[in-house]
């Protein structure tokens, strides 16, 4: 009697599971599938990536203090941050009936007494995105340091003068303010301060000093409030995401987290503040896809034409509405990329559910 054949799985295999002490085995083993992860600030929690939890909470509270300062500052002050037509990208921005903002990119364009403080919390951010990047390059099987190399450059403040790719943005984002979720019990109070979105680099770490995040569940297709779910009153909470540059550079093997931001209208504070960390890769960095590719990568179906990360950056910026743009210029954003679509399929990179991103 012949023995039965069967064909091998077509594909590469998933990506070998992280170990990282600071994501808990399950969110290990999801994190390239949902693109976000929490990280646990609970005291005697282990360190994130070599860093001590209490070191990273004291230096983010330092920082939201000091954002909380600046965003109470009287308007013609933070417009003295704006930097032209950089808008959200750079400097002070503000999306009215939304939130305010200001990004921060070097040294010399950040606010007196919020300078030290976030350099203090861009260095930590960049220990921890390294770390993480090193396990992903291995649970890829990556044989070389690429990936590692396109970060490096960017895990510390640049000095005044100079300024890379990755960015620290800080928020206040309007109660009251946004969308409503719906006209039911319990969706009218809460409203939509951030439409859904996937972030446009690498990685990107948010800390929120009140619940807002809301991440989006493949497995259960459904939004999560990852940190209603896991605030207490007083503390901090953390999250990390994936984003579209690193799903192009792993050939999709790691997924882009997609988010939005819902704020209460019941809260007793007028303002909802976050600080978010995106690492980008460095844009002189080039690029290679053979060097990107292994066993568990599998060949490239869209090997990558951008010579180095800062072209990589322009496709994937030029193929998303920004979210932190006036509603206005979305609109017209959100309406050109709809007729790219409908003129060339394939033409808009990663639009699917989620088609804006930060």
């Amino acid at each position: 009697m012949p023995t039965a054949q069967f064909a091998p799985p077509e594909g590469a295999p998933p990506p070998r599971v992280l170990h990282l002490p600071y994501f808990t085995p399950d969110e290990c083993r999801r994190f390239a599938v949902r693109g976000w992860a929490p990280l646990d600030l609970t005291l005697g929690a282990s360190p994130i990536g070599g860093v001590p939890v209490d070191e990273f909470v004291q230096a983010f509270s330092a920082l939201f203090d000091a954002s909380a300062s600046f965003f109470d500052a009287p308007l013609p002050y933070k417009e003295r941050f704006i930097r032209g037509v950089e808008g959200s990208e750079d400097g002070f921005n503000r999306v009215q009936g939304e939130k305010e903002m200001i990004t921060i990119r070097t040294g010399d364009t950040t606010p007196d007494g919020v300078r030290e403080k976030a350099a203090a919390c861009w260095d930590l951010c960049g220990t921890i995105m390294l770390n993480l990047i090193d396990e992903i390059s291995s649970s890829l099987c990556l044989e070389n340091t690429d990936l590692h190399d396109m970060v490096e450059p960017c895990a510390r403040l640049p000095p005044s003068g100079d300024r890379v790719a990755t960015l620290l943005r800080m928020f206040c984002y309007e109660r009251g303010a946004g969308k409503p979720l719906g006209n039911e019990p319990g969706l009218s109070d809460r409203r939509i301060v951030a439409e859904r979105h996937r972030d446009l680099g690498l990685l990107s770490l948010v800390v929120g000093s009140s619940p807002g995040l809301e991440v989006w569940d493949p497995y259960a297709s459904a939004w999560y409030a990852i940190e209603e779910h896991r605030a207490e009153p007083g503390k901090l909470t953390a999250t990390i995401l994936a984003g579209e540059t690193l799903a192009r550079l792993t050939n999709h093997k790691y997924s882009p987290g997609g988010h939005r931001v819902v704020v209460s209208d019941l809260d007793t504070s007028p303002y909802r503040f976050s600080l978010v960390y995106a690492l980008r890769a460095h844009h002189p960095v080039q690029l290679d896809t053979a060097r990107l590719t292994t066993a568990i990568t599998g060949p490239f179906v869209h090997p990558l034409t951008a010579k180095t990360a800062g072209e990589l950056y322009d496709q994937i910026s030029n193929a998303h509405f920004n979210i932190n743009a006036d509603v206005n210029q979305r609109r017209k954003q959100e309406e050109r990329l709809k007729m790219l679509r409908q003129q060339s399929v394939g033409v808009v990179v990663g639009a699917k559910e989620f088609s804006s991103s930060g």
